[in-house]
């Protein structure tokens, strides 16, 4: 055995714990990842939801006004003729 060979050993301890806390920083990102990806498909589902609300709100509106605006054309005429 010789002085030099404690060292590389205490350093390659060292290097090995560096690896695995690198590694386990690498796995922690990752499960973050997961996590923010999975938020986000779930705010696209939630957001597609919403604007298929919305356009049912819309159409709503819309043929309610088309009916308003036949009820008064009708009667705007029926006056008319008065």
């Amino acid at each position: 055995m010789t002085t030099s060979e404690p060292f590389p050993l205490r350093h390659n301890a060292r290097a090995d714990d560096r690896q695995a806390a690198i590694l386990a920083e690498r796995n922690e990102c990752r499960v973050l990842l997961l996590q923010v990806e999975a938020e986000r498909d779930n705010l696209r589902t939630q957001l597609g939801k919403a604007l298929e609300e919305v356009e049912h709100w819309r159409t709503l509106a819309e043929h309610r006004a088309k009916r308003l605006s036949d009820i008064e054309t009708r009667q705007t005429g029926e006056a008319e003729r008065r």
